[in-house]
This record gives C-alpha cells, structure tokens and sequence, in this order.
C-alpha cells in the first residue's frame, strides 16, 4: 500500500499535486541547472517549429515557420493555436511562461490518470499509476518545450476517460450519451499531432 501522504488519494489532489511539483521541477531545470549547464540557450530550436508557427501567426503572417516561407502542410493545428497567448510575450520571457499552461496539462494529465485507474481498479492502482506518472522525467522536460507531447497525452487521456466512463454505465442506458464529446476529443488529438 502507497500511504497518503505520499501521493494524492484523490482526482483534485492529483491534480493539484501534478501541477505543483511540474511548476517545481521546471523552475528548478530552468533557474538552477540551465544557468549551471547552459541548457535551453535557444527557446524553441530542434522543437519542431510549433512555436515558430505560432509566432507567424501573431505577426499576421500565416501559417509558416517563418516570415514569406511556404504554408506549413505537415505540422497539425492544434498545438501552434495553443501556444499563441504564449508567443505574444517577449521571446526572452517564452521559455518561462510557457511552463505555466503545460503544467496545468500536468495536472489534468495527472487527474485523468487517477481517474480512470480508480474507475477500473480501485485507490491503491490509482495512486500507483500518478506516483508512475509523476517519477517520469521526461515529463517535466517536455513541460519547459514547446512540443506536443503533453498536449497530446492530454487529449489521449480525455478521449480514454469519457470512452471508459461510456462503456462502464453502457448497460445501464444500452447507447452512448456522450458520443459527441467523446467525438471531439478524439478530433482534437487527430488534431494535435502527426
């Protein structure tokens, strides 16, 4: 058993939890080992070129990796929409506010995570998979990148949710209630990456 003050025992403490400690370990890759290691001298190189798209599109010129480049035909939409709030900041500041809304993907990635596992297991499963979740470093290392990855795995797992949730009560309605939002989560992850 997995004591509780260990880990969350509850979809909003896992949440919570998820969120915090991503906002801890990116504050400490970006403020401590950055600095020490030079990591990250360059926000957004070798990132595939979503923020690149998004800072197009907030200068008015279209969906391109750079300014009079040809359209962007194999980069999916989703995520370069999702980080415009973020290229309307200054390019010194976009390393360090971009944290802030992968960290609350952290934190829905982290909830739908003990969610499902307590549907289809019990608390002690759930706590298990967060705690499995929350060791992974590359979690934290994608939160400070302006990739795709938690996006993605955002939209995967809300997908996963509301199909568990259908299928587990399906025999007590006999049809699928939700099947336009189980839909549209599953066009937004088509959406949101390659």
């Amino acid at each position: 058993m997995i004591p509780a003050y260990l880990i969350a025992d509850s979809p909003r403490k896992a949440f919570g939890l998820s969120f915090l400690l991503c906002l801890f370990c990116c504050g400490v890759i970006l403020f401590i080992v950055a600095p020490i290691t030079g990591l990250s001298r360059d926000f957004g190189a070798g990132n595939d070129g979503y923020i690149q798209i998004a800072r197009n599109l907030v200068a008015g010129n279209g969906y391109v990796f750079e300014k009079d480049g040809p359209p962007v035909f194999h980069r999916p939409p989703i995520y370069p929409l999702f980080l415009v709030p973020i290229a309307m900041f200054p390019t010194d500041l976009q390393r360090y506010v971009i944290v802030f809304p992968q960290s609350l993907l952290v934190g829905f990635i982290g909830m739908l995570i003990f969610k499902i596992a307590h549907r289809l297991f019990n608390t002690e499963i759930a706590k298990l998979a967060l705690l499995c979740f929350l060791i992974n470093p590359w979690v934290y290392w994608n939160a400070k990148n302006p990739m795709t990855a938690l996006l993605q795995t955002f939209w995967y797992l809300l997908f996963v949710y509301r199909t568990v949730m259908e299928l587990c009560s399906q025999a007590d309605r006999g049809q699928l209630r939700s099947s336009v939002f189980i839909g549209t989560a599953g066009a937004a992850l088509a959406l949101s990456h390659g």
